[in-house]
């Protein structure tokens, strides 16, 4: 008799065919692994989850505390230099220093009138504060130090350069102080967007609305 046989109603099957004590294929063996391996997944996602917001609240908390120096900023460059800065330069010598300040074009003359008084000199101390708090902040990430302590640092430095050199043009002894005070006249813009990349963005509308 064959294996099937139309001839009859039912089919014949021999013993060979069965297979006794046979594990299945999704056994415990391989439940038990499957689980593991969700279990390991799940806890990857949720650390990574997890560092994300961390440092989404670490980079939130940053730009906080850079808010301040944004404002103090803009609103002593807008004291003291106006919203569309200056149509002429500092009159320099033949060797490229500054002339005396009753030799300097009336709006420049202007200019460093309003970058030494007080109203500017309260503004500095705030950016100054923020610093040390920004460092302290940042402790030991060097990425974090990088991005947001030594850039406001950098922009710092071109800032205090003015600032001096409004009470005094002297300090403008060397060529690298002369290209910062330009600096700070002629590229309020892009020290602007700078700053803007590092704080929040309710701190970012306090610095345009300064300036409005």
């Amino acid at each position: 008799m064959s294996l099937l046989d139309n001839s009859s109603d039912s089919c014949y099957i021999p013993d060979s065919c069965f297979v006794e004590n046979e594990e299945p294929y999704f056994g415990w063996g391989y439940v038990l692994m499957d689980t593991n391996y969700l279990i390991a997944y799940g806890l990857m996602l949720l650390f990574v989850a997890a560092s994300f917001v961390m440092t989404s609240r670490q980079h939130q908390r940053l730009r906080r505390i850079c808010d301040p120096f944004g404002l103090a900023f803009t609103e002593a460059a807008d004291h003291a230099i106006g919203r569309t800065g200056p149509d002429c330069k500092l009159a320099c010598d033949e060797h490229g220093l500054p002339l005396p300040l009753h030799e300097q074009p009336a709006a420049i003359q202007r200019i460093l009138a309003r970058g030494a008084d007080d109203y500017c000199k309260e503004r500095h101390e705030t950016m100054l504060h923020v610093l040390t708090q920004l460092r302290d902040a940042c402790g030991s990430n060097k990425r974090h130090t990088k991005v947001y302590a030594e850039t406001l640092e950098e922009i710092y430095r071109v800032n205090r350069v003015f600032f001096e050199a409004c009470r005094d043009l002297s300090v403008l002894s060397t060529e690298a102080d002369r290209i910062a005070f330009n600096q700070y006249l002629e590229n309020q813009a892009y020290i602007r967007d700078n700053i803007a990349k590092r704080m929040t963005n309710d701190g970012v509308a306090a610095m345009k609305k300064a300036v409005q």
